[in-house]
């Protein structure tokens, strides 16, 4: 019996982005943008968790829908739209926002929310955020989303006072530079409660991802980010000190 000629459709590939994007109110709002890799002006789906912190309330929204994937200019990247972005709420945290959907916690969802988004990838395939014209929204690169690994629970040390940190992990006893971005801020407010002297190794259990950069010399090289802290410890503390 002729049952036809069987079609090879591939797996779905998502690749994953994290960084820090400009909200529609001029806040800085950290995202991780999922892509569904399409073709070149078809639409595709994406999906994000955001998360917004004021003061010491935090408003995580969530977001699905279509993107689509245009072609730069010869001297530029491809662009991608994500346009009429829908947000919703998927948690609350925080002293102010204990009475749930106040007047309060509607304001801080105005501080967070995005209602569309425009990117253009670099040679790592990472997202700058541009403006409608296309032109980068900053100078530097405090709005671009890494294009990252996997995620990785990761022991060992860094010493976050450093010009230049870096980790050195106990379980593969590999050392990696640390990029200033993810949870690194939140790791050096926890520093300043912890009695160190100043270039102390700190103790480091985290969740951790890893981007493709370029280093001091020009060559590309990965560089790890710290997600999520675990755990922090200083070597007194370790100790039993």
């Amino acid at each position: 019996m002729d049952h036809g000629t069987q079609v090879y459709e591939p797996a779905e590939e998502w690749w994953t982005y994290e960084g820090v994007v400009r909200a529609d109110s001029g806040n800085d709002i950290m995202m991780e943008l999922s892509l569904l890799q399409g073709a070149v002006g078809v639409s595709s789906s994406y999906r994000t968790i955001e998360e917004y912190v004021s003061f010491e309330d935090r408003i995580t929204l969530a977001s699905r829908g279509k993107y689509t994937v245009f072609l730069g200019s010869s001297d530029a990247g491809n662009i991608i739209e994500i346009r009429n972005k829908k947000n919703r709420i998927s948690e609350m945290n925080g002293t102010g926002l204990t009475g749930g959907r106040t007047e309060y916690s509607k304001q801080l969802y105005k501080q967070a929310a995005i209602s569309s988004l425009i990117f253009k990838t670099n040679e790592f395939g990472d997202l700058i955020q541009v403006d409608n014209a296309h032109n980068p929204i900053a100078t530097d690169d405090r709005y671009t989303l890494k294009r990252r690994s996997g995620l990785y629970t990761v022991k060992g040390f860094i010493t976050l006072d450093s010009d230049a940190p870096d980790f050195y992990e106990l379980n593969t006893q590999q050392t990696w530079s640390v990029l200033r971005a993810g949870a690194y801020g939140e790791a050096k407010t926890k520093l300043l409660s912890m009695d160190v002297k100043a270039g102390e190794e700190i103790y480091l259990e985290a969740v951790a991802f890893f981007v493709e950069m370029r280093d001091e010399q020009g060559r590309k090289a990965k560089t790890m980010v710290i997600k999520r802290i675990i755990s922090m410890k200083s070597k007194k503390q370790l100790s039993g000190g």
